[in-house]
C-alpha cells in the first residue's frame, strides 16, 4: 500500500499487482492446459501450442508434443520472430490495433516476415482475412497441416491464440482436417465458458 500525499489517499503498490496478475495467469495457464490436453486425446499426433501478448511481444507460454501427449510443457519464451508461426500470426490479427502496431514496430514485418507477406501493407490485409474467418489455416510447405484460433475468457477478453500442427508426411484426409479444425474449435470455445478465468 502506498500513501499519496496531495490529496491524501492510499493507492495499491505495483507488488500487490503483480501478484494479483500471477494468479490470474496460473489460472489461464491451468484452464488453458486442460483444453489442451483434451485436444491432445480427442485428436493424437498434433503439436499444440498456447501463445500469449505481454508487454507488446508474443510469447509461447504452453506447448504439447506428440511424442508425449500427457505432458505440457511451460516453455514461457520470448517468440524472436512473430510472424514464424501460424499460431503467433493469428494472435497478431485478433490483439486490439494499438498493441498490435507496438509489436509491429518492435518486429518490422519488412525484417522479420518470410517472402508470403510481401511488405507491411499486405501483411495487415492477412491479419483482416484472419480476422474475419476466424480461423487461420494457411498452405505452407514446411508443415502438412497448422491452423490456430483466438482464445477468449469468459468476459470475451483475449487471453491467447491455439494453434495445432501436424509434421510433415502425406497429405492429410479432408475428413481428419475438419476434425481438427472442429477439436480446436472446440477447446479454443471451452476456454470462455470456464467461468474462472
Amino acid at each position: 500500500l502506498e500513501k499519496v500525499r496531495h490529496p491524501v489517499r492510499y493507492c495499491l503498490g505495483n507488488r500487490l499487482l503483480d501478484m494479483s496478475q500471477l494468479h490470474v495467469s496460473g489460472r489461464v495457464n491451468q484452464v488453458v492446459g486442460e483444453s489442451m490436453l483434451e485436444l491432445a486425446d480427442k485428436v493424437p499426433g498434433l503439436t499444440i501450442v498456447f501463445i500469449v501478448a505481454r508487454t507488446h511481444n508474443l510469447f509461447l507460454q504452453m506447448r504439447i508434443d506428440p511424442t508425449r501427449p500427457g505432458l505440457i510443457q511451460y516453455p514461457g519464451r520470448l517468440l524472436e520472430n512473430p510472424y514464424a508461426m501460424v499460431t503467433s500470426v493469428c494472435l497478431l490479427a485478433f490483439l486490439d490495433p494499438e498493441e498490435r502496431s507496438r509489436v509491429m514496430q518492435r518486429y518490422p514485418v519488412e525484417e522479420f516476415a518470410d517472402r508470403r507477406y510481401a511488405g507491411r501493407r499486405a501483411f495487415l490485409s492477412v491479419l483482416d482475412e484472419i480476422k474475419e474467418s476466424g480461423i487461420y489455416s494457411p498452405q505452407q510447405e514446411s508443415m502438412r497441416m497448422a491452423m490456430a484460433m483466438p482464445c477468449y475468457d469468459h468476459h470475451s477478453r483475449l487471453c491467447g491464440a491455439m494453434g495445432v500442427s501436424v509434421p510433415p508426411g502425406s497429405e492429410p484426409p479432408t475428413e481428419f482436417a475438419n476434425a481438427v479444425s472442429s477439436a480446436l474449435g472446440a477447446a479454443c470455445l471451452q476456454l470462455s465458458s470456464k467461468s474462472a478465468l
